[in-house]
């Protein structure tokens, strides 16, 4: 069976909905409020800092690797900032769980540092924060955050951060993985259809698959195809991602098959059944 058949007409198209997961190339990072006191939750929390890029992978060999990110002061005020590590994980449904630096078994504390720890924007301004991995036997993650230290005199004392995940892999790891499990089911909360697909990582690169989703009818012709939108997945790890689906087709059974690229030399890809009812 051809990967890429010539597409017919689409019949079926990815709903509009506020994204599920955040991604791991261009803008995606971890960055929310922290509220130090109390805070009226109508408040509107604006933006005080930003950083580029949020996920930084260095590929070290038998020397450390060095990089940077950049910390800009988007208020009109100056700001302290402290820069401090941390650890984090995901689970199979996403999201991140946080640890502190080094309780991770795939931590990068005793591996990763950064420079400088504390320092001070002006409005507009923006500083260079330094990165060093030392070599190790296998992939590390870790994050670097960077917090806002917010004005002790302050009656509402709100800080910022924004954390930067922080990969240490060698240049040897070649991306290994597979679908383990698909299903397409009833989305119980409009007259569509959820696409949950679970992929695990097999090697030391941290992952990023993307693909699309094929709808076959039981002849084997394709009768549309759907985007599956990029989603993280760490070394070692299974994660789900959900796609949710409207479906213009005609009573009867069919064939969803994803096919995800994530960097190896092929792709990766499952099937299963599903049936449309009848009116």
């Amino acid at each position: 069976m051809s990967l890429r058949t010539p597409l017919a007409t689409p019949l079926l198209r990815r709903r509009a909905a506020a994204p599920r997961r955040s991604g791991r190339r261009g803008t995606a990072f971890l960055a929310f409020p922290l509220l130090l006191l109390a805070a009226p939750a109508t408040e509107e929390l604006a933006a005080q800092i930003s950083v580029q890029p949020v996920i930084v992978e260095m590929r070290v060999a038998g020397a450390a690797a060095a990089t940077s990110f950049l910390v800009r002061n988007e208020a009109t005020e100056p700001l302290a900032l402290q820069v401090y590590a941390s650890d984090f994980d995901q689970p199979l449904e996403g999201g991140h769980t946080f640890l502190a630096s080094g309780q991770h078994p795939r931590s990068c504390a005793d591996r990763v540092q950064y420079f400088p720890e504390s320092f001070t924007l002006p409005a507009g301004g923006a500083q260079e924060v330094r990165l060093s991995m030392a070599p190790g036997a296998a992939t590390c993650w870790s994050l670097v955050f960077v917090q806002t230290v917010p004005d002790a005199s302050a009656a509402i004392a709100v800080a910022q951060r924004i954390g930067v995940k922080v990969y240490g892999v060698d240049p040897a790891a070649a991306p290994a993985g597979e679908i383990r499990a698909v299903a397409l089911d009833p989305d119980p909360e409009t007259r569509g259809m959820l696409l949950r697909l679970d992929f695990e990582n097999q090697g030391e690169d941290p992952l990023r698959p993307e693909g699309e989703l094929e709808i076959r009818g039981m002849d084997g012709n394709v009768l549309g195809v759907a985007p599956i939108p990029a989603f993280s997945v760490l070394p070692g790890h299974v994660r789900r991602t959900v796609v949710a689906l409207e479906l213009d087709l005609p009573p009867g059974e069919y064939l969803a098959i994803p096919i995800l690229d994530f960097g190896a030399e092929y792709l990766a890809g499952g099937q299963a059944v599903f049936r449309v009812p009848g009116g």
